[in-house]
């Protein structure tokens, strides 16, 4: 599992599991009895870090002086938080501050970091500039790329982008993760590409 911390990188996972309606598990240890429901996101807002989920089962059961646990199957995602507000079938939560994601992987991916090749990519949302990132590893379903912290900035976990391989044909891959690397001298990110 991995440790993220970074409130940019929350935001976008919660983000992308937002848009794609991934159904999370959400639950409390009270006195020895675990209380658990199932939810999905349905409103995030980065500003007043907020998260709203909703449930065709009662919240009314939790509470809202315990931390809450939640997990997304998909990516096996985990975090804990404070409850805001409960209604029957609704709740709002804290922005968590740190969340425990699974790297998922089918395939092992081979570390290519120094061997210093460079990939050419663009964001499909503008296509008339491209941009060079360093290859970090890559595997037969995808690929990750080094980049700088403003960089970062561009990359939406859940949006496609078109990468050029040296034959000069342009592929689509889509951002599944943006992970800091807390490894190198200046702020980098790992951004795992699925092909």
């Amino acid at each position: 599992m991995n440790l993220i911390n970074d409130a940019a990188v929350i935001s976008d996972v919660l983000n992308a599991f937002l848009k794609n309606k991934f159904p999370l598990t959400v639950w409390q240890n009270q006195f020895g009895d675990r209380v658990e429901k199932l939810a999905r996101i349905y409103r995030f807002d980065e500003e007043s870090h907020k998260l709203w989920l909703s449930s065709t089962q009662l919240f009314q059961k939790f509470d809202k002086d315990l931390f809450l646990f939640a997990h997304f199957i998909e990516r096996e995602l985990i975090f804990k938080t404070k409850i805001n507000y409960t209604s029957e079938n609704k709740m709002v939560l804290n922005t968590p501050r740190e969340i425990k994601m699974l790297k998922a992987r089918a395939n092992e991916r081979s570390n290519v970091i120094d061997q210093n090749i460079f990939i050419q990519y663009k964001f499909l949302a503008d296509t008339h500039f491209s941009f060079r990132a360093r290859l970090f590893d890559m595997s037969a379903s995808g690929l990750g790329l080094i980049v700088s912290s403003t960089e970062a900035n561009r990359f939406y976990i859940g949006d496609s982008i078109s990468l050029k391989n040296y034959q000069g044909k342009s592929q689509g891959v889509k951002i599944v993760h943006k992970t800091p690397l807390n490894s190198f001298p200046l702020q980098k990110f790992h951004i795992g590409l699925s092909l």
